[in-house]
């Protein structure tokens, strides 16, 4: 019998222990603590912002925190989601009432943080792409609030928290551009080739068999979770390839980069810079509205441009000393 591990299928004649007590369930607890913790480790990466990152401006300062919050809850959920499958070998087969003391909790622990990462960007970030990612919380906060509140399809959950180790790599690629740090350094380069190469793994693959699992196994989920999860799994699906189509264009498929070298006669406008010529321009402004990564503002690649300056301007500095 493996830590942490609690079979509520056998009966037993004496009371149960309050982790197999279907009326015990203080995963609300759990949740509140989740939010308090990130609450608090938001309040700490202030003391972590880059001087380029100040520079550019208080929306900046609040995107650096607000990624590297979400990168340290990748951390912790992307390793730790694995662990629960060590504990409890019986979730690999049982992913509907297989239950791991140590899973729920992280499961309401992590909802917690998606509920102050949606209150996060709700206050402090209203603009359209934004809404997009609230829609995604919405979904996520919905599903894993099934699974903490019956102690039910745990193991499934934990599935889609096994995704986080991608988040690892996306956010620190994200943390790289916001500090400026040059693209083509081996560092970003690293960071690039590891969130392509997992997001294939976890984003695609990962996501691809939990849709074939609850697909299989309609009969034996009722009609409201099922709906739930494959609806959930539906947008998700749909905003990871919006998703990996930005991360590809941005890292790999951009005029900027050494992949895709081009020297047009004269400059291409914003709208038709990656699209075939006999793709009309409005198919194309289309396109680019539905997939470019912050494409009202261009706030990342300004950050970018400012913090490069600013890293120049340092580096002249030191120079001239």
């Amino acid at each position: 019998m493996h830590p942490g591990y609690v079979d509520t299928s056998k009966s037993n004649s004496g009371p149960l222990p309050p982790e197999a007590d279907p009326n015990f369930n203080p995963f609300l607890a759990y949740v509140s603590a989740g939010f308090s913790f990130f609450l608090v480790v938001n309040i700490i990466t202030k003391c972590f912002v880059p001087e380029s990152v100040e520079l550019a401006g208080p929306r900046s300062v609040w995107k650096w925190q607000n990624i590297l919050t979400s990168f340290i809850h990748s951390g912790l959920t992307g390793c730790l989601a694995p662990l629960g499958f060590y504990l409890d070998p019986n979730m690999c087969n049982d992913m509907i009432d297989a239950f791991n003391s140590f899973t729920h909790i992280l499961i309401s622990f992590s909802i917690g943080y998606f509920v102050f990462d949606f209150m996060d960007m709700y206050l402090y970030n209203k603009k359209k792409s934004t809404y997009e990612l609230l829609f995604h919380h919405f979904c996520v906060i919905s599903c894993f609030g099934v699974a903490a509140y019956t102690k039910h399809y745990l193991p499934y959950a934990s599935l889609a928290l096994v995704v986080e180790i991608n988040s690892i790599f996306l956010h620190l690629r994200q943390l790289f551009i916001i500090q400026g740090v040059d693209r083509q350094s081996k560092r970003y380069r690293f960071a690039a080739l590891a969130n392509v190469i997992t997001f294939v793994l976890f984003r695609i693959l990962l996501l691809g068999w939990m849709t074939r699992w609850i697909t299989m196994n309609r009969d034996n989920v009722p009609l409201v979770f099922f709906t739930m999860g494959s609806f959930g799994l539906a947008v998700i699906t749909a905003m990871n390839a919006i998703l990996f189509y930005r991360i590809l264009k941005s890292d790999y498929l951009s005029s900027g980069t050494k992949s895709t070298p081009i020297s047009p006669k004269k400059p291409l406008r914003p709208e038709e810079g990656d699209a075939p010529k006999y793709v009309s321009k409005d198919v194309n402004k289309i396109m680019h509205k539905i997939f470019d990564e912050d494409s009202e503002s261009g706030t990342d690649e300004r950050i970018w441009r400012l913090a490069a300056k600013h890293s120049k301007m340092t580096s002249r500095d030191k120079k001239e000393d």
